[in-house]
């Protein structure tokens, strides 16, 4: 079944030195806003394909990470991605705490297994994977699913 979740990331802060290789910086905030049946209107959003159906007015456990990333000259904080749609949340749950105990164990680590509510086994790659790249937190929002 396919299922989309609408986000927003808005600016919070944003600064650049004037000249060639300056300094900079941006701060974002990240938030789940619809998880729906149908294709939404707008570009910002995520389409999943999952193996369990969600009806409209089911609850959804949607799966995001918080992370920074950057480069030599400055660094952007607060970016999000979600990663998957559950139905169940003991299911949700697990991810999280892989995808926690994963990116907390050190070293780098460019993809995270976890497994979906019927078993199988789920492989994402890591938005938090690279050298400037950093997980803040991975959080679970819960909405009820719209048509």
């Amino acid at each position: 079944m396919t299922i989309y979740v609408e986000y927003t990331q808005t600016c919070l802060a944003s600064e650049r030195e004037d000249c060639d290789y300056g300094s900079w910086y941006s701060e974002y905030q990240f938030s789940v806003d619809r998880v729906s049946l149908t294709k939404p209107l707008t570009y910002n959003h995520e389409k999943f394909g999952l193996n369990v159906d969600l009806k409209a007015g089911d609850p959804a456990f949607v799966l995001t990470m918080i992370y920074s990333s950057g480069d030599s000259f400055g660094t952007s904080r607060g970016n999000g991605e979600v990663l998957w749609v559950f139905k169940d949340a003991a299911t949700a749950l697990a991810a999280r705490d892989k995808w926690m105990q994963q990116c907390r164990s050190g070293g780098y680590v460019e993809s995270v297994e976890f497994n979906d509510e019927i078993g199988n086994k789920i492989r994402l790659s890591n938005p938090a994977a690279g050298y400037f790249e950093n997980m803040s937190d991975v959080i679970i929002t819960t909405m009820l699913v719209n048509p």
